[in-house]
């Protein structure tokens, strides 16, 4: 049994990936949630110490503590939002084709790009951990490697069930994790 998967790797395949896998890390939402509590104590304590020279002083005083506040907010929303999208532009991968072969006991990738072409086979018993969306396919194969599996790049559509069957079936129930949208 062999079923092809060809993913494309566009900038919108790239970035819903890149963005679900940061959501999907405990480590990544720590440190959202952290720099998000710092970024809220930063501008309550300018907001304080502005109105605080409000109140003595006059509005020309309160011009620092504004700029402050609102450097604070774009860095982290630049932080926050960008950072995706300036990794593609330097993604080696970045436009690459990569051809998946789903075999009974291993995955085959090829990929084909303007950098790198190569070829890998990663027998199912070494995932680490898979998660399954709407749109895409995350294996990982460790910490580091992960293989992007887009759903619409499956010549037949009812070779998902298949697919996701094969894999769940490999890493089990604890390690496959499916996000639906609600």
């Amino acid at each position: 049994m062999e079923i092809k998967n060809t993913t494309v790797m566009t900038e919108e395949f790239y970035l819903y990936f890149q963005r679900f896998s940061m959501m999907a890390s405990k480590l990544m939402l720590a440190l959202r949630i952290l720099s998000f509590a710092i970024m809220i104590g930063a501008n309550i304590y300018i907001i304080y110490n502005a109105l605080e020279l409000l109140i003595v002083y006059s509005v020309p005083d309160l011009i620092p503590y504004m700029l402050l506040l609102i450097v604070f907010t774009v860095i982290w929303m630049i932080l926050r939002f960008g950072t995706p999208k300036r990794m593609f532009k330097k993604y080696h991968l970045r436009d690459a084709t990569i051809k998946f072969t789903f075999c009974d006991d291993k995955i085959i990738d090829e990929t084909i790009s303007g950098t790198i072409n190569g070829k890998s086979e990663v027998y199912y018993k070494n995932f680490n951990k898979i998660y399954e969306t709407d749109k895409l396919i995350l294996i990982y194969v460790d910490h580091m490697h992960v293989f992007p599996i887009d759903k619409n790049g499956f010549e037949d559509e009812s070779d998902i069930p298949c697919v996701r069957e094969i894999l769940r079936g490999a890493v089990g129930d604890k390690k496959y994790k499916y996000f639906a949208k609600k």
